[in-house]
């Protein structure tokens, strides 16, 4: 991997985990300020955060990180108004046409029925 590369990255690895997903704010900021100098104001307000117990964290649950930059990205995530800054995949992705449901980390029993119902009707 190039300098650049890994230091985006790592600058990735490290919004990803200061942040919430659909951030409009953090998105924006992306867009407006780069992903280097957005890391660099996040580490400042919230302390520094390091990237290599993250990328660590992931990989002991042999998931893999990837981010824009990547090969593998899914090019429908560029057209969402606040594309996430990285995603978390285990195995790899289809090439072929997808969908994907994203919830809470802490979903209601409500939830979780209504999410199986609704994932069954692409199934």
């Amino acid at each position: 991997m190039k300098l650049l590369d890994e230091k985006i990255y790592r600058a990735r690895l490290q919004i990803f985990r200061a942040t919430f997903p659909g951030d409009r704010r953090i998105s924006q900021m992306i867009q407006e300020r780069g992903v280097l100098d957005t890391a660099q104001l996040i580490n400042e307000r919230e302390g520094e955060i390091d990237p290599a117990e993250i990328h660590q964290k992931i990989s002991e649950v042999g998931g893999t990180f990837l981010t824009p930059e990547c090969r593998q990205w899914p090019i429908g995530l560029a057209d969402l108004s606040s594309p996430p800054v990285g995603l978390i995949v285990k195995g790899a992705l289809p090439q072929h046409p997808m969908i994907a449901l994203v919830g809470t980390r802490n979903p209601t029993h409500y939830g979780i029925e209504l999410a199986r119902n609704f994932a069954s009707g692409f199934a």
